[in-house]
């Protein structure tokens, strides 16, 4: 059986009892405390105030994040007679799974700036992200032996674009579900969400230039895209512009030179572009 939560006590002497850890509440912790795991799953510059413009508006554009409010989902197995209690992980051996889908919901004002006129807007936008876990310590280690394994910046989103990461040597890497290769090993155990492990995260090197290029899908709704990320010059928010034809759109910028984070990801939004309603959010990570 999947659930939540599972917890134990420790019965000791007289009619006290002394609570022990709840998985759960150890794998949410995890992914607030640790620092790759805040990394991938920050929530802090991804809604900048940096002025931009849309396809269908002369107005110049600018959001501002009024609240964010997050939410976690934890999926593991606590049934030991349950035939996905352990999955095999080969020389590592047999290990319990979990995963956590990391829910952020961003409350955002948009402010449109004409000639003769200023309108205010609200809308919400919801990013959906996966934590991936494998117990590989005993009860006794930090986290009660959990550690985060691979990361998925796409959650449920069904993407309007492909994307494209290519590096200054111009050898790419996907930025969507192509990104996405490993399941997990039960069958059944818990949701079999694609991810990718933390060591096959694509590396970038330091104050390199990085070209996001996305193609549009013909299945998908038409859409133009924000961007946000670390440059040189710190967080910036900016649009995908057209480029080599009506269905790409791309940017270019010089990567962030500083050695202060390990795991980074870019933010990218989807609007729809002949009116600019919010399709969805999803993170493209990368190792520096």
């Amino acid at each position: 059986m999947i659930v939540g939560s599972v917890v134990f006590a420790l019965w000791g002497c007289g009619d006290e009892d002394v609570p022990f850890v709840v998985d759960e509440d150890e794998l949410t912790r995890y992914v607030s405390e640790v620092a790759e795991a805040r990394e991938l799953f920050r929530t802090s510059n991804l809604i900048r105030t940096d002025p931009y413009t849309v396809p269908f508006d002369d107005g110049a554009w600018h959001d501002s994040l009024i609240s964010k409010n997050r939410d976690y989902d934890v999926s593991l197995v606590t049934d030991k007679n349950s035939a996905n209690y352990y999955a095999d992980y080969g020389n590592l051996g047999q290990l319990r799974e979990a995963l956590v889908v990391v829910t952020d919901s961003f409350r955002v004002q948009t402010t449109r700036v004409y000639s003769d006129t200023t309108i205010v807007d609200t809308s919400y936008r919801d990013l959906t992200r996966y934590a991936f876990f494998l117990k590989l310590g005993d009860d006794a280690k930090d986290y009660v032996g959990w550690s985060l394994w691979g990361y998925s910046g796409l959650g449920g989103t069904l993407l309007p674009v492909s994307v494209d990461a290519q590096r200054w040597d111009l050898s790419d890497f996907p930025g969507d579900l192509g990104l996405y290769l490993d399941l997990p090993k039960s069958q059944g155990g818990i949701p079999r969400v694609p991810y990718v492990r933390l060591s096959d995260i694509d590396t970038v090197v330091l104050g390199s230039r990085l070209k996001i290029t996305t193609e549009k899908l013909s299945t998908r709704p038409a859409t133009y895209q924000l961007l946000s990320d670390y440059a040189d010059g710190g967080a910036f928010q900016a649009r995908l512009v057209q480029a080599g034809g009506p269905d790409v759109d791309t940017l270019s910028y010089k990567t962030e030179s500083s050695t202060g984070r390990y795991y980074r990801m870019l933010f990218m939004q989807a609007f729809t572009e002949d009116q600019g309603d919010f399709v969805g959010a999803w993170c493209v990570p990368y190792r520096q």
